[in-house]
C-alpha cells in the first residue's frame, strides 16, 4: 500500500514542482507590484507637500510620476468632494438625494 502510495506521488512530484513554482513566481510579481504602489502611495503627499513649499526635487519627483503615467492622488479627493456637496439637495421630483 505505502509503496503504491509512493510511486503515485512520485509520479506526480514533477507537475506539482511546475504548479508552486508557476503560482510561486505568479505571488511574488503581485507582491512586488503592490509593493510598489503602496510606496508610491506613501511618498506623493511628502512629494506633495515639498513641492508647495519650493521644493525643487520634489517638483521634479511629481513630474517624474506623472510622465510615467501615475496617479499622484492629488486630484482623488475632488470628485469625493463633490459628491459630498450633493448629498442633500433636492432631486427633481422633491426627493432628498443621500
Amino acid at each position: 500500500m505505502t509503496t503504491q502510495r509512493d510511486e503515485m506521488f512520485q509520479a506526480i512530484l514533477p507537475s506539482l514542482k511546475v504548479a508552486f513554482d508557476a503560482g510561486f513566481a505568479q505571488g511574488f510579481e503581485a507582491g512586488r507590484a503592490i509593493g510598489l504602489v503602496e510606496g508610491i502611495n506613501a511618498m506623493t503627499p511628502a512629494v506633495s507637500d515639498g513641492l508647495r513649499h519650493g521644493s525643487g526635487a520634489c517638483g521634479r519627483a511629481m513630474q517624474s510620476l506623472k510622465n510615467l503615467g501615475l496617479d499622484t492622488g492629488e486630484n482623488t479627493n475632488e470628485a469625493d468632494d463633490e459628491d459630498e456637496d450633493d448629498e442633500d439637495e433636492d432631486d427633481e421630483d422633491g426627493s432628498v438625494v443621500i
